[in-house]
């Protein structure tokens, strides 16, 4: 069951912004602890009607009414601590008229791993060890798995950052709006590594690090 299962908390979330604003802080476990860690298809209302909408691990439906009813913080509240959060990159919000998607940043580097139980059920019981058994179960010890890693896209400004340090002349939006288009596939497979599709692109425009990178010449 879902309720079973574990986020993990960082220490380095004592020096963060967040752990200084107790509303923010609860905020931001909330949402760790409302994100899926599979993936799964789930039933959204839309006006009078009803839509399927597909959620990879590290995100989840948002509704400001039914936030502050969880959280019991007024709405006003729950915009400004999930603005903040955006802000400060802690989670993208993708939203439409009807509802939001949350996607927490950097889901697949500290919150891969998934909780499973270590399952008895098939021991035979007999007076004592029935009892045994029943004490077993309650105390049972969970397992942890890694789980696949799933893709992330990467913003803008992620790709800035990470080529101003490369020091190389790609453009962050062409060589977003180029991968977008071919829907994150590098060749028949989907894209695993950004960075590393990044270091492609410079080893195959050469050693010149003031020519303009072109993705025609590259795919």
């Amino acid at each position: 069951m879902e309720d079973e299962t574990y986020i993990f908390l960082y220490r380095k979330l004592l020096h963060s912004q967040v752990f200084y604003n107790e509303g923010l802080l609860k905020v931001w476990i909330w949402c760790l602890l409302k994100a899926t860690y599979i993936d799964r298809w789930v039933s959204v209302k839309t006006g009078k009607g009803e839509t399927e909408v597909h959620l990879i691990p590290g995100q989840f439906i948002f509704g400001r009414k039914s936030a502050a009813k969880e959280l019991r913080m007024n709405e006003s509240n729950i915009r400004n601590r999930m603005k903040k959060l955006v802000t400060i990159e802690n989670v993208d919000m993708q939203t439409d008229s009807h509802y939001s998607i949350i996607t927490i940043r950097n889901w697949d580097t500290y919150q891969n791993l998934i909780i499973n139980e270590d399952s008895e059920e098939d021991r035979q019981r007999t007076g004592k060890g029935q009892a045994k058994d029943t004490n077993n179960k309650d105390n049972k010890v969970k397992k942890v798995k890694k789980e696949r890693v799933v893709f992330s896209p990467p913003s803008v400004e992620e790709v800035t950052l990470y080529c101003t340090g490369r020091e190389n002349s790609i453009d962050a939006e062409t060589f977003i709006n180029w991968y977008q288009s071919k829907n994150w596939m590098v060749g028949k497979n989907k894209m695993i590594d950004w960075k590393a599709a990044i270091r492609t692109w410079e080893s195959r425009n050469g050693e010149d690090r003031n020519k303009k990178l072109d993705p025609w010449i590259i795919e």
